[in-house]
């Protein structure tokens, strides 16, 4: 017995889709819709052990695109929607939401931060991506070895900034800009 006589006879209609005969009409809702490309820069990407909430770090997802490239496009609002989950270390928003582009954070820095950003396109397409702040170990001496912006080479420790002023992240630290940097020694 062929199948067009048992009434399950296949169709093809416009489009290419398939459709039974058997009173159940299928609809060809086409190819999916393209995949944003999801992009995620921390700045900083690791903060030491115990940094509790000293550190601010730059969650950025302004490099993201409406649809998968490799190529960097520049950033434009309203064509994504931005869902940011953060586990791992006890952390708390300084700036930003979990549904902007960009946030700020800081962590307790107990143990590594994961960062995932849920990307949606305007047209439907979605894509996740992750990214870890990562813990470094303080050195033998028990003192961070990072770095704090605009301090060149001088650890958490109260060292000496290039503008001669103290880079301690209980106080204030030096230079957190450029503009007061002569690039005089350090």
């Amino acid at each position: 017995m062929d199948r067009a006589s048992d009434g399950l006879a296949a169709h093809v209609v416009a489009g290419g889709c398939a459709a039974l005969s058997v009173g159940i009409f299928g609809a060809c809702a086409g190819p999916p819709p393209p995949a944003p490309s999801p992009v995620i820069v921390t700045t900083p990407t690791t903060v030491c052990v115990g940094d509790d909430y000293k550190t601010e770090i730059i969650v950025d997802g302004t490099q993201s695109t409406p649809t998968l490239t490799l190529v960097p496009a520049p950033f434009e609002a309203g064509l994504l929607t931005y869902a940011w989950t953060l586990t791992g270390s006890a952390y708390r928003i300084t700036s930003g939401s979990l549904t902007t582009p960009k946030l700020t954070v800081e962590m307790a820095g107990t143990e590594p931060l994961q960062v995932a950003l849920d990307l949606r396109a305007v047209g439907g397409g979605s894509l996740t991506t992750t990214a870890t702040v990562a813990i470094t170990l303080l050195n033998e001496a028990g003192v961070c070895p990072l770095t704090l912006p605009g301090c060149a080479l001088a650890p958490l420790d109260a060292s000496v900034c290039p503008d001669g002023s103290t880079c301690d992240a209980a106080a204030s630290p030096c230079a957190t800009t450029d503009a007061g940097d002569s690039g005089a020694g350090g």
